[in-house]
């Protein structure tokens, strides 16, 4: 691990709200953005890596703790790590628009297997004629909502920046900023 921290009071509180319950959706947030279909999905997971090997709180794994009379859990920042983006192909599933919305809910609001896991999840869908969706998900013990928000809007911002050459560099904020 590049670094291993105590919880913080909220992120212990969440933590243990997600042992205690872990079919739970409360600790669960995402996103998702439907893009045209010219995705260029080597410039996209190129935006998520840079973002990832810049901002330790997306490598973030939760660990519980060999002595549980110190702490409960610690947090552990992974090393370097390829971005995992699962992709997923929707074509022909001629899905209603409230299926859809289903769907997309159950991929960006989803139940986290803790210690098991990465605790943000990228899915990229192509949905056929229509375009691609990106979905993003956070589990909010490292992330809370505004962060989150502000964290894929400002992908999507330099995604598309990068893609109609407005810019040239990759140079994502610093988590500090959200």
């Amino acid at each position: 691990y590049e670094s291993i921290l105590p919880l913080t009071s909220i992120q212990r509180d969440l933590y243990l709200e997600m042992v205690l319950n872990p079919d739970n959706l409360y600790n669960s947030m995402g996103y998702s953005v439907e893009l045209p279909k010219d995705v260029d999905i080597t410039l996209l997971k190129r935006v998520l890596q840079t973002f990832d090997n810049s901002q330790t709180v997306l490598r973030t794994h939760i660990i519980p703790s060999q002595q549980p009379y110190l702490e409960e859990a610690y947090q552990c920042v992974c090393k370097s790590r390829p971005i995992d983006i699962e992709q997923l192909n929707w074509q022909g599933l001629n899905l209603s628009a409230e299926e859809k919305a289903e769907k997309l809910h159950a991929l960006a609001v989803r139940t986290w297997q803790i210690h098991q896991q990465d605790l943000v999840k990228y899915s990229l869908i192509d949905n056929g004629q229509s375009g691609w969706i990106i979905v993003f998900a956070v589990n909010h013990v490292i992330m809370d909502g505004m962060s989150a928000s502000l964290h894929f809007d400002h992908i999507m911002k330099l995604y598309i920046g990068l893609k109609s050459n407005e810019s040239n560099d990759i140079v994502p904020a610093n988590f500090n900023d959200y």
